[in-house]
């Protein structure tokens, strides 16, 4: 996706009527909630208790944000690693072999995270 194709998803679809930070927060929220297919492999971010990283592929399962408390600083998923169930963030994972749709929501997110939208 080019960067005008993500900036008019984000102006048209996520903030298009949004007054104030609350809308804002509910538009991506509905996004997310409504673009996400589940299940999809991702290679995912994992931080180790010796605070070193590793990527592992993992089952990305189910949404687990809570939309009261979604303030887009993060949208977390469960995912299953290794037979354990771990919530993270949206933006620590890479789509391997996903639906497109699943693809264009986790790009626009990281586009939005990265340019300090949130």
């Amino acid at each position: 996706m080019t960067e005008a194709e993500i900036k008019e998803i984000i102006d048209l679809e996520i903030v298009v009527d949004a007054n104030g930070e609350d809308e804002v927060f509910m538009g991506w929220f509905y996004f997310m909630f409504e673009t996400l297919e589940f299940p999809f492999k991702a290679m995912a971010t994992i931080k180790k208790r010796n605070g070193k990283t590793e990527k592992h592929i993992v089952e990305v399962v189910e949404d687990a944000t809570d939309g009261d408390r979604f303030k887009c600083q993060a949208y977390h998923v469960n995912v299953d690693y290794n037979g354990v169930l771990m919530k993270m963030e949206v933006a620590d994972l890479m789509p391997i072999g996903a639906s497109e749709e699943v693809v264009k929501a986790i790009t626009v997110w990281k586009y939005w995270r990265s340019k300090g939208y949130y």
